[in-house]
């Protein structure tokens, strides 16, 4: 029985020898390490703070504390771009991006505008992936799982982010004291439509513009 043993003993060191010669070597992250804005896209983006507790004892008592959106719907075809915020007081903010054009609609009419730099449009407004604008490649860490997803996980201080191994789209992050996690939809299959009123708002406002540029 001895002999068999040592034989069968043997065999299973040999198969396991294989089986992990056959591993895959870890992936590396590779340039641009966070896939590029796509053209055309849908994302939600749930918020939360690392410490809720800190919003209650804010820093300055006289201070009321800028609530976050608990949830940043974003959906992207081409250059047109329709966000929408929504808080844990129910209430919700739509802005849509027309080019270089900012829209919003309240009870009495739809605004038309183009900030000012250094002035956001809407909180959390950014061109790229919210907190993964830059991503340095000296802050990686490890890869890791989120859920079912493989990730490289990179940390810069106290700032995380998780980016799937696979499609290198943003899984998760935490910045300045927020949670930030990313789930991604079906792609859109058309063109985002505007509101009516936002449509008319803007139509109008290139009117303008062409008008006074051909005065000058």
């Amino acid at each position: 029985m001895k002999p068999i043993r040592l034989i069968l003993s043997l065999s299973i060191s040999v198969l396991a020898a294989q089986a992990f010669a056959q591993q895959s070597p870890a992936p590396v992250p590779q340039p641009p390490y966070v896939a590029p804005m796509p053209k055309s896209a849908h994302w939600i983006i749930a918020l939360k703070l690392e410490k809720p507790e800190a919003a209650a004892t804010p820093a300055k008592p006289q201070a009321t504390p800028q609530p976050i959106p608990t949830t940043i719907e974003t959906i992207k075809t081409g250059d047109t771009k329709a966000v929408v915020l929504s808080y844990a007081d129910g209430k919700s903010q739509r802005f849509d991006k027309a080019g270089p054009y900012f829209l919003t609609s309240s009870a009495s009419r739809a605004e038309v505008f183009i900030p000012h730099p250094g002035v956001p449009p809407y909180p959390f407004c950014t061109d790229g992936f919210l907190f993964f604008e830059k991503v340095d490649p000296t802050w990686f860490k490890d890869v890791v799982k989120i859920g079912t997803v493989d990730c490289f996980h990179y940390q810069n201080g106290s700032d995380q982010r998780w980016i799937a191994v696979d499609s290198m789209l943003p899984v998760a992050a935490t910045s300045g004291g927020i949670i930030a996690q990313y789930q991604f939809q079906p792609t859109p299959t058309s063109p985002i439509v505007l509101p009516p009123d936002e449509q008319a708002a803007l139509d109008k406002e290139i009117k303008a513009y062409k008008a006074y540029q051909s005065v000058r």
